[in-house]
């Protein structure tokens, strides 16, 4: 039997306290480490599951005012998957039959204590697999929501590039249903311009298996094109072994627009500077100066500048009074700060 690691909590329904003592001496017989602690009521048993954690239940099959059956309800209506271990004086086999059909994990007599301590260890890694299984459903349940509802395009494919999963985001985008996408190539919406590019980033992907991240262009089953952020990532089997690959696609043709305008905006200030012989500058964690406040100041355009160099380029006699202007605008009773040629 292998040894379960670590001190055991142990809660034991026991009405003898020489009964309960005997089972904690046959389980450390065995090598367990066992911190147990004795009830034998109903309000006791609610009371100890109510205040403290406990790996473990052994309990009696009956015990005046209370029995077994009354004790698995109340545990597993404090966690389902406790394991709740039966130990009787005497072998009934409906009794026995009835609290294993009622969830009870084990039932052993109190002549044959010498089965606890595996019956203890199965109870633990039964539930250990059971409660890991539930983990992994809920997060499967929980990316299958994830994939489902999000706009972002999830598509996987095979290693020749047949589309093998197509979410309701790539149905969004690209205007293909899943059932039409399924089984494609996935050049159905990669242009004709961008299939080096795609390639490139799948050859760049197997050696160090890294995702690659990339914006590029897609193509709607209706022709137009989209521009999208592209993650591309491989689908491992449970021994690395590399099965296909995985694209999240992003939509950032909005993205793209709005930078575009900004740019115009800022080529157009720019020029207006330019016209006007007028730099502006901003100052917050580090000094930006516009292009043309590089050419009135003569310095290089590009160069860092920090606070103190601009400091250094003011004529003594107005030092102190850009100086109060700049403190000025951080109070906030100006909102610029405009060099003028």
């Amino acid at each position: 039997m292998a040894l379960t690691a670590g001190t055991i909590r142990l809660l034991i329904l026991e009405d003898s306290a020489d009964d309960a003592e005997l089972n904690v001496l046959e389980l450390t017989k065995v090598g367990l480490d066992v911190s147990w602690k004795r009830v034998q009521s109903a309000a006791e048993l609610r009371a100890a599951l109510s205040t403290e954690t406990w790996d473990v239940i052994l309990s009696d099959h009956t015990m005046p005012g209370f029995n077994a059956a009354s004790g698995l309800e109340i545990a597993r209506g404090f966690d389902a998957d406790i394991p709740f271990i039966v130990i009787s004086g005497s072998l009934g086999e409906e009794r026995a039959v009835a609290m294993l059909q009622a969830g009870a994990n084990d039932y052993l007599l109190k002549g044959s204590l010498f089965r606890l301590g595996h019956a203890v260890e199965r109870a633990l890694e039964e539930t250990r697999a059971r409660r890991a299984h539930r983990r992994a459903r809920e997060k499967a349940s929980l990316l299958a929501t994830i994939v489902s509802t999000t706009d972002d395009a999830i598509i996987s494919k095979a290693l020749d590039g047949t589309i093998t999963s197509w979410n309701p985001g790539a149905e969004r985008m690209f205007g293909w249903t899943e059932a039409d996408a399924i089984d494609r190539p996935i050049s159905i919406i990669v242009p004709a311009d961008k299939v080096d590019e795609f390639a490139n980033a799948i050859s760049r992907l197997q050696p160090d298996r890294r995702p690659q991240r990339f914006d590029t262009v897609r193509i709607r089953r209706d022709g137009t094109r989209v521009d999208v952020a592209l993650v591309l990532s491989p689908l491992l089997d449970a021994s690395s072994k590399l099965l296909g690959y995985s694209t999240v696609a992003r939509d950032i043709t909005e993205q793209l627009a709005a930078q575009q305008a900004i740019n115009r905006g800022r080529d157009s200030l720019e020029e207006a500077q330019a016209i006007a012989h007028v730099g502006s500058w901003t100052s917050n964690d580090h000094v930006a100066w516009s292009r043309e406040c590089y050419r009135i100041f003569d310095v290089p355009e590009g160069t860092a500048v920090t606070m103190s160099s601009f400091f250094d380029s003011v004529h003594p006699a107005d030092l102190e009074r850009v100086r109060a202007a700049r403190q000025d605008a951080l109070d906030g009773t100006h909102r610029s700060t405009s060099a003028i040629e």
